[in-house]
């Protein structure tokens, strides 16, 4: 109904668009398809990089943040290097060309606790993103369908902050 929605609120498992004024009746809702695309390339992108850099250095994500121009996302690492820079962007960029696929399911909570830390598994029923065999992640955004879908990654730079090491990037539209 041409109002911006200005945020979320989740309230008895229900999800909440929350609005300037309250609206009755039947609604009409607009989505940006390319703002929509953009931010699932964003966002499978910081999936990709967070499971590499656990994979291969062992580290947490500690946060992510989108937006217009450049992403950052915040690794507990403790040291991290132009040459660890330039080997993560290829890896990634390698594993685009490749294509893995990524997956939605809906596994039993059985299942889900074999793979997830049990601080991740707060519902009896859990959406599960998997990229390949590489990730494996409890998610309720919106992904691309396979990793070409983000075109390229292009790690701009990183920077050390109190919690860790800060890993800069675009990917994808952004480009």
């Amino acid at each position: 109904n041409s109002l911006p929605v200005l945020g979320l609120k989740i309230e008895n498992h229900k999800v909440w668009h929350l609005l300037e004024k309250k609206l009755e009746g039947h609604v009409f809702l607009s989505v940006n398809m390319h703002h929509r695309f953009r931010n699932a390339q964003i966002h499978t992108t910081q999936h990709l990089i967070a499971a590499l850099i656990q994979g291969v250095y062992g580290a947490k994500k500690i946060s992510h943040h989108v937006g217009e121009d450049e992403n950052q996302i915040e690794f507990d690492l403790k040291t991290f290097s132009n040459k660890q820079c330039s080997e993560l962007q290829i890896l990634a960029n390698g594993l685009i060309r490749d294509d893995l696929p990524i997956t939605i399911s809906y596994p039993s909570k059985a299942e889900v606790m074999k793979n997830v830390p049990k601080e991740k598994c707060n519902y009896d029923e859990m959406r599960i993103v998997r990229i390949g065999t590489l990730d494996y992640n409890p998610c309720g955004c919106i992904h691309v369908p396979s990793l070409k879908y983000i075109q390229m990654i292009k790690i701009i730079g990183y920077e050390k902050t109190p919690r860790g090491i800060k890993i800069i990037y675009n990917c994808g539209d952004q480009l």
